[in-house]
């Protein structure tokens, strides 16, 4: 960036889809922590929009793992909106805050500075190179944009970032209500009020008429008042913040049962794969935009997905061979949120922050894969695993290797090939891509024996 040599790409591409795939990614980084991740795109934002979906991604991701690090309890919320400018254009803003400690005003004007934090006790508690906030601040820049911050000491922080909104032959949607689910009742749960107005909200944009309850009782006593009432469909939040959610899902079945109710589960991704698949009725994997939890209400009450899972959580992926997976990169919110997805699928994760530390834990224990970064300081990728192949006689010579890279082009893709990569998967990695690579790259791979 500082040498002038970034190029954006301008392309079509879905919002809402990059929006929440990069919230997803960083979901595993706040189960961890017990943090409820909200997300919400408005509804006047076009479908598609031409811009960079990987830099856009990548400034989504850096500002959500800066709220989710600094954040003990509450919550991490994503919104993006679309606002006047002046001179009749206009632009996409988005804002992602948080609950934690907030930054003192004499301390703010140093957070988009490279390698600088809001203070020495910071990195010592957190750890962290400063250079997330530098970078994202960077690429709004070359979008033409803006970014800044708001917080209050105690209370939280809104990092807001503003970019041109350019919609390829496609007028800006009016911010209006839809009656897609006119008629629908919909009995909306949730023992987080955060989550209860983002969800019932979604629905009665669309049309739905909406009941709200916010405790196990309330839950109880509105099913019982909407019984012989029309089309009805339940949204169950089990929000992390919830301590009764046990009681609302016990209470739930009860409610329910040989009932002609729909019901939708809203579960936080480290939900256990076996509770889930007991579940009566959808599940679908937070965050989740109010376009999906619309679409998942009209496929319930059109039996589309009476008996499945819609979207299915990573957990539900569990699986039958754990791996002892060596996970290299020099980033630690990559570590983190590789460790949470492998972690949360049944695998077991040994960490290294570049090449040479890769090579110290092959040399010192084994693992059945590596999923090693291309782009370190010191050993980079590319060069850990030619010294890996080159070590014929070494046991972990002919360990899988699969490249992570933020680069798409088949070029790149070649030069892993080349170094002895079994395979390569472009950045922000799916966790269905990772899953399904690993499936593929260890299928004939004796497991290692500890």
């Amino acid at each position: 960036i500082e040498a002038g040599k970034m190029e954006l790409e301008e392309i079509e591409f879905d919002l809402r889809q990059v929006v929440v795939d990069a919230v997803k990614l960083m979901s595993a980084a706040a189960t961890k922590k017990q943090l409820e991740l909200l997300c919400d795109v408005t509804s006047r934002a076009p479908a598609t929009i031409l811009g960079d979906p990987s830099r856009l991604r990548q400034i989504i991701v850096n500002l959500v793992g800066n709220a989710i690090k600094f954040t003990e309890t509450g919550e991490v919320r994503v919104t993006a909106t679309v606002v006047p400018k002046l001179r009749g254009g206009l632009a996409l803003k988005f804002a992602v805050s948080d609950t934690g400690p907030g930054i003192p005003k004499d301390k703010q004007q140093h957070v988009f500075g490279a390698f600088q934090q809001s203070d020495g006790s910071t990195t010592r508690k957190y750890g962290g190179t400063g250079l997330g906030l530098s970078i994202s601040s960077e690429l709004v820049s070359l979008m033409s944009g803006r970014i800044w911050l708001e917080s209050e000491v105690g209370v939280g922080t809104t990092f807001f970032f503003e970019i041109p909104l350019v919609a390829p032959g496609e007028r800006i949607l009016s911010d209006k209500s839809s009656d897609v689910l006119a008629d629908v009742s919909v009995l909306a749960y949730s023992g987080y009020a955060a989550g209860l107005q983002l969800y019932a909200g979604a629905l009665q944009r669309c049309g739905a008429t909406v009941t709200c309850a916010s405790d196990a009782a309330a839950l109880q006593t509105a099913a019982a008042d909407m019984q012989g009432s029309g089309p009805r469909v339940a949204v169950i939040d089990l929000a992390h913040a919830d301590p009764q959610r046990a009681d609302a899902v016990a209470t739930w079945r009860a409610a329910s049962h040989d009932s002609p109710w729909k019901t939708i589960w809203l579960v936080p991704v480290d939900w256990l794969s076996a509770d889930a698949a007991e579940l009566p009725g959808t599940v679908l994997t937070k965050p989740v935009l109010a376009g999906q939890l619309s679409d998942a209400v009209q496929d319930a009450l059109s039996e589309k997905t009476s008996t499945a899972q819609s979207v299915p959580p990573v957990e539900s992926q569990k699986t039958e061979r754990a791996l002892r997976v060596l996970l290299v990169d020099d980033s630690p919110v990559n570590r983190q949120v590789g460790v949470g997805l492998l972690e949360i699928v049944g695998h077991s994760v040994t960490t290294a922050d570049d090449g040479f530390q890769a090579l110290e834990a092959l040399e010192s224990d084994s693992f059945d894969v590596v999923l090693m970064d291309l782009e370190m300081p010191g050993m980079d990728g590319l060069e850990a695993t030619r010294q890996i192949r080159a070590a014929t006689d070494s046991p972990h010579a002919a360990v899988p290797i699969i490249a992570m890279t933020a680069h798409a082009v088949s070029a790149i893709h070649d030069k892993c090939l080349d170094a002895g990569m079994n395979a390569c998967l472009t950045k922000p990695v799916r966790p269905a891509q990772l899953f399904a690579e690993l499936d593929k790259v260890v299928v004939a791979t004796p497991v290692v024996k500890v």
